[in-house]
């Protein structure tokens, strides 16, 4: 400390005596009578601004070396053009292997609220159409949705919360999510009449032997909404499903996204809550955006982002809603569910990233993608609960130690999030390619982007909700990837009720 302080002292008195030695003669040698101005600007303000800026200099070239040693110091998993994921989960954590019931799976999108229309719309390759969305006599390509009841959202929105900004594609937006959010509990319902009767045969004037589950929702809605509307936007979806469920026992949860693949988070998030908090309750996720609407297409096109002859990276503006609810394996209406319907499984998911953005041009970086799917594949061979109970009688039986492992069950189909790109879509054609050879790259990939245009945040639950159509459809595991944000990648596979 002394050491310092002595070597900070002689410091400022080289400074000081510097300054004033060369002020003096120079003073001397042009034969100035120095005023009082000068004695405080050029011996005393002088040396003091010069060791400022020193100062200044000397901190701001330890915050860069500190950034280098940083970068340089990155581990093993930066590599490749990945970066860690924030809140990585280690492989070996038991609860990489927690998987929760998909009860029901719902959306809406431009191809219509039946997710086996949008899943054939997909496998066509259909595209966006050249539509006049604005009605301004300049059409553009978009994906706009059919048969949502905009008005009558407006109009109860204006009259509720009269003081907020409901443009265009706010309205859309909560008209989408309120769809989606009552077909989907009125499909839980129809199919598990036991979830909020404990028996089928009761009727719903008979009296209840016990509370139905709680619902907990999740609203993702998009980065660009402002907390009151989205705090709105909640409480009106909540007050739509008054009359399917009873309105105490819902919980309405609302986020806005700060990626194109928050929503995969959000199930993630959802899994580990039901296994966390063995809780009588459901939980969903739902995720709404919408960009048809003057704003949402002047902002496109400012950030040269709409897609035209001249604009090839760019995207066609769309609008889509999807959700789905889950339910714990081993909850207390588990064994009641898998009697007549039993539901397919929802695996943890496997988010990466990349380590800058993904350019328009030049070569795709498949690292990131790529591990996530591998990390994925990996928990299909896992037991679904975790437990390692067979290696315990290891010792025992020596010879069931030797035998080889059950080989994972591998996807009969892969959906994706992404609309067309330059880059992107190479990026995920080429994984597929080199993960799944057996696959047919145009029958059993199915990126919902390309038919259903650009559609935000919504775009991940979108495939996570096709993979779990396709996985009832075709009797296997289904992947669902996420690739349409510049950095975020994510996989989750849906595997069927007979291998889960």
């Amino acid at each position: 400390m002394l050491a310092r302080l002595f070597r900070s002292g002689l410091i400022l008195f080289a400074v000081f005596a510097l300054v004033w030695t060369a002020t003096i003669l120079w003073w001397q040698s042009i034969h100035r009578m120095p005023t009082t101005t000068d004695i405080v600007t050029h011996l005393f303000l002088l040396p003091a601004g010069m060791i400022a800026g020193y100062l200044v200099i000397r901190r701001a070239l330890d915050g860069i070396r500190r950034n280098v040693a940083a970068a340089v110091s990155t581990p093993a998993a930066a590599q490749d053009g990945v970066a860690p994921s924030d809140g990585a989960v280690p492989d070996d954590d038991p609860s990489r292997r927690w998987r929760a019931l998909v009860l029901g799976a719902a959306l809406h999108t431009a191809k219509g609220g039946d997710t086996a229309a949008t899943a054939a719309a997909t496998a066509e390759q259909q595209r966006p159409d050249v539509v006049d969305v604005l009605r301004d006599g300049m059409p553009i390509f978009a994906a706009p949705a059919e048969d949502i009841d905009v008005d009558g959202t407006r109009e109860a929105l204006e009259q509720a919360f009269a003081d907020l900004p409901w443009n265009d594609e706010a309205v859309r937006t909560v008209a989408l999510a309120s769809d989606v959010a009552e077909r989907l509990v009125a499909q839980v319902l129809e199919q598990y009449p036991g979830l909020y009767f404990p028996s089928a045969d009761e009727t719903p004037t008979a009296p209840q032997a016990e509370e139905p589950p709680r619902l907990v929702l999740t609203l993702l809605l998009p980065e660009r909404w402002q907390a009151p509307m989205a705090a709105a936007a909640g409480q009106y979806v909540r007050g739509r499903l008054t009359g399917l469920w009873p309105i105490e026992r819902i919980s309405m949860e609302t986020l806005t996204a700060k990626g194109d693949g928050d929503a995969m988070v959000q199930v993630d998030r959802a899994i580990l809550a039901l296994h966390r908090e063995p809780t009588h309750e459901l939980r969903g996720v739902i995720a709404a955006d919408s960009h048809i609407g003057a704003e949402a297409i002047d902002r496109l096109r400012a950030t040269n982002r709409l897609f035209s002859a001249q604009c090839e990276h760019g995207v066609a503006p769309s609008e889509a809603a999807a959700g789905i609810l889950l339910y714990p394996p081993q909850g207390p209406l588990a064994a009641m569910l898998a009697q007549d319907a039993p539901p397919a499984s929802i695996v943890r998911a496997t988010l990466t990233r990349l380590d800058a953005p993904t350019p328009d041009k030049g070569q795709p970086r498949t690292a990131a993608l790529d591990q996530a799917i591998a990390q994925t594949l990996g928990l299909l061979a896992e037991p679904a609960d975790g437990s390692k109970a067979q290696a315990n009688d290891k010792d025992d039986k020596p010879e069931a130690s030797a035998a080889e492992p059950a080989p994972a069950p591998q996807p009969v189909v892969v959906t994706a999030d992404i609309s067309p790109h330059p880059v992107r879509t190479v990026e995920l054609a080429r994984v597929f390619s080199e993960r799944f050879s057996e696959l047919d790259v145009s029958a059993d990939l199915l990126p919902v982007g390309t038919a259903c245009g650009h559609t935000g945040n919504a775009g991940a639950l979108l495939a996570i909700v096709l993979a779990h159509q396709q996985c009832a459809e075709r009797g296997g595991p289904a992947l669902a990837l996420t690739a349409a944000d510049p950095q975020q990648r994510g996989a989750i596979a849906v595997v069927p009720p007979a291998t889960a």
